[in-house]
């Protein structure tokens, strides 16, 4: 290896899991749409821009975890989250609703809403970055961030376990 060049194994996490703060968006699909409405939050509109401003936004209301990893699901009540991942969390409610008798065909998605990496250092665009999905390579966090500069030299060995 040259001198001056170092390599480092960079160790690839196995999946995102729910932290407390974390806020993540719950959706309860079935059949019978008038029996998942109560599972499901409301809408939402907020203004955004200038006072009297005419554009407006709309998404889903999302749940925001607790202090102590749990939130308050509609008619389950509270639900002990941080620490599973968003598949763990939908095959719980799942479950649930369907042991409880309460749904008896529900497709539940689960999704991050505030999943972000932040990116610092040589490259041209460094900041804080929005992620869709919950694995990224470094290739592709650096792409987000608009590449590497001319000073950032980078020997990247990605391996497996």
């Amino acid at each position: 290896m040259e001198s001056g060049i170092s390599e480092q194994k960079v160790s690839i996490p196995l999946e995102i899991k729910i932290q407390p703060y974390d806020k993540i968006s719950i959706l309860v699909n079935s059949k019978n749409p008038q029996l998942v409405e109560l599972f499901n939050l409301p809408y939402v509109s907020r203004q955004i821009g200038q006072v009297g401003g005419t554009s407006s936004s709309q998404g889903v209301s999302g749940y925001t975890v607790d202090a102590d990893g749990n939130i308050d699901f509609p008619v389950l009540g509270k639900i002990h989250i941080a620490g599973k991942s968003r598949a763990e969390v939908a095959a719980f409610i799942k479950n649930e609703l369907i042991t409880q008798n309460l749904v008896n065909d529900p497709v539940v998605t689960v999704e991050f809403m505030n999943l972000t990496v932040s990116v610092m250092g040589e490259v041209n665009s460094p900041g804080r970055y929005n992620i869709d999905k919950d694995k990224m390579s470094i290739l592709e966090v650096l792409s987000m961030a608009g590449d590497l500069t001319i000073y950032g030299l980078s020997l990247i060995h990605i391996s497996e376990p």
